[in-house]
């Protein structure tokens, strides 16, 4: 088991669902965020799988956005903030899991998507998480990350357990296309200045 796997799965997962709370006004925001992608997507998703879908609020906004017309899942480490999602997102089926080992068959999801996950996967996993979340996606890949040039550590609750990159770049590196890009302000976004890029198989 990998140390910061650990952290997400304990303690540390379960004070940051706490401190995250969706609320309605971060809903509202991020679905807004998110229709900016979403009419990027051609054709549009009937399945999507969020990565780390921590306390809910991503999917909250997928599914105000696409409604009965897609099936919602979410992979998520730690249980209390798959108690959470849950509460948030009933629609959703949220599965124990992780990145480096995804609970399902290949090509299962039209639309695959992380939101500050990729940043808290260290180095040496970080290209068998992609890997794994490139073989369950059958069309569209969508990451939210913070962004640098070249892999960046930072320090969080004491460890180095965030790694800005630039993940586009590294997808693109995988043979994946790019589709569309963009950056989400932390003002108006419900998202901590981050860049975005929506990508294809």
């Amino acid at each position: 088991m990998n140390n910061e796997l650990e952290y997400w799965e304990g303690e540390g997962g379960t004070k940051y669902a706490a401190r995250n709370e969706p609320t309605e006004a971060e809903i509202t925001k991020r679905t807004l965020a998110l229709s900016k992608i979403v009419t990027r997507i051609k054709p549009l998703p009937k399945s999507i799988l969020e990565v780390g879908s921590g306390p809910g609020a991503n999917l909250a906004a997928l599914d105000r956005l696409f409604g009965e017309s897609v099936y919602l899942f979410g992979c998520e480490p730690n249980e209390s903030a798959r108690k959470m999602s849950e509460l948030v997102c009933p629609s959703a089926i949220i599965n124990d899991g992780h990145a480096s080992a995804l609970p399902a068959a290949d090509g299962t999801f039209d639309l695959v998507l992380t939101a500050g996950v990729l940043i808290h996967i260290s180095p040496d996993r970080l290209s068998l998480a992609m890997d794994e979340i490139i073989r369950v996606s059958n069309r569209h890949i969508v990451c939210i990350e913070y962004f640098a040039p070249t892999c960046e550590p930072i320090k969080y609750y004491g460890d180095d357990r965030i790694w800005k990159n630039d993940f586009g770049k590294l997808y693109l590196e995988k043979g994946l296309k790019p589709v569309d890009s963009g950056f989400f302000w932390r003002q108006d976004s419900g998202y901590d200045n981050v860049v975005w890029s929506l990508l294809e198989k």
